[in-house]
């Protein structure tokens, strides 16, 4: 790592102890590093803007499989969603690196004009009982307030039909308390 930010140049990746990783993101971010290599796990945990991305290789080893997998379109637009953020940057760009046989894949599903549904229905349970466990949420109506903050949320009231409801619901129900 000394090496590296010498010149300019920091990683980032879950092996590494989580004092180091802080001190990567805060040299990134102070821009006292202008080039972070890291692997997926920075993506999703940790905001730090760029004006660019580059995705060096679409394939992971996939240790539940044990084989290489294809990156997920998710995890692209995730990536690609750090460059070129409103208030930080003026523009932003995304390099990808992959298979010629892949490339139409991404290519059309970055270029996509649809809209992203939450997956969050899935793992709401769990999430809600970890909010109630750490004491954040101890109501219906604090629960209902939590559940407010995600992208859930906005996807329900804006695509109510996708998650179950009819298109007059969220007018008659904004805050979605009856679903």
């Amino acid at each position: 790592m000394k090496e590296l930010f010498n010149d300019g140049f920091g990683i980032h990746h879950a092996g590494m102890l989580r004092l180091d990783r802080n001190m990567m993101e805060r040299m990134f971010e102070a821009k006292a590093i202008k080039v972070l290599c890291c692997t997926t796990t920075l993506v999703w945990g940790v905001n730090l803007p760029a004006h660019a991305v580059i995705i060096k290789g679409t394939q992971l080893y996939d240790s539940s499989r044990g084989a290489s997998v294809d990156l997920s379109v998710l995890d692209v637009l995730q990536m690609f969603g750090r460059a070129g953020r409103p208030g930080m940057e003026t523009s932003g760009v995304g390099y990808i690196c992959t298979t010629e046989d892949k490339l139409t894949h991404y290519l059309d599903a970055v270029m996509a004009q649809h809209p992203i549904e939450s997956k969050f229905v899935a793992g709401m349970v769990d999430s809600l009982n970890a909010e109630v466990s750490l004491g954040t949420v101890a109501n219906i109506k604090e629960a209902i307030t939590w559940i407010g903050y995600t992208y859930l949320f906005v996807r329900m009231r804006r695509n109510p039909v996708i998650y179950g409801m009819t298109h007059d619901e969220p007018a008659d129900d904004p805050q979605l308390s009856n679903k």
